[in-house]
């Protein structure tokens, strides 16, 4: 088979789309871009739809091209993908997609499975920091308490949601007040129960 020297590219995940069924592949160009397409790219037909992405394709060999990629899609494990954040029901179990996919411990090893809608909230800090500005800015602070609970409510509700031991997925709160009055804080303290609570704070 020839392949053609300044052509490049791979598979680098081949999935199951969990709201549409279809088996869909992630390629790879030697720049390191990525597209996600049906499974049905590998026809020697499609594959050249690749070039307005900047895939350099050799279409006087598109038919080894296409064969090669089958092979290569042939040999990687089917993953499923499931989209959203946070706490994700999958058909092996609950997974936490935030910076990186964190899997159940009764998930098997071998389990194949890809999230999309990641969003960049992670950890900063330690909770004995955490801890320390609690007890000095909010304990004994009753508003501040309860933006305090609502924020641990919503981390609980839906994780119990997912293993359906509730019917609901969260509980919806409304801050009202004058301007400046300190409502855009309580909501910032709610969220860094979870995570840094500004975009300017993740790294």
């Amino acid at each position: 088979m020839i392949w053609p020297d300044f052509c490049f590219l791979i598979i680098t995940d081949c999935f199951q789309d969990s709201a549409s069924g279809k088996e869909r592949l992630i390629l790879e160009n030697e720049y390191g871009n990525t597209v996600i397409r049906d499974a049905d790219i590998l026809t020697p037909m499609k594959l050249p739809s690749l070039f307005a992405y900047g895939f350099r394709i050799n279409t006087k060999h598109i038919h080894d091209l296409a064969y090669a990629l089958q092979l290569m899609r042939e040999n990687l494990p089917l993953a499923t993908l499931y989209n959203g954040s946070g706490v994700i029901s999958t058909k092996d179990g609950l997974v936490i997609n935030l910076e990186n996919v964190e899997y159940d411990p009764s998930i098997p090893q071998s389990s194949q499975i890809l999230c999309d809608g990641k969003y960049n909230l992670i950890s900063k800090g330690t909770y004995m920091k955490w801890l320390l500005m609690y007890d000095a800015e909010v304990k004994g602070h009753l508003i501040l308490e309860m933006a305090v609970t609502m924020g641990v409510s919503a981390l609980v509700t839906s994780y119990l949601n997912k293993i359906d031991l509730i019917e609901f997925t969260g509980i919806i709160y409304s801050l009202t007040g004058q301007s400046s009055s300190g409502k855009t804080t309580a909501a910032m303290l709610a969220v860094s129960v979870g995570g840094p609570p500004t975009k300017e704070q993740i790294h």
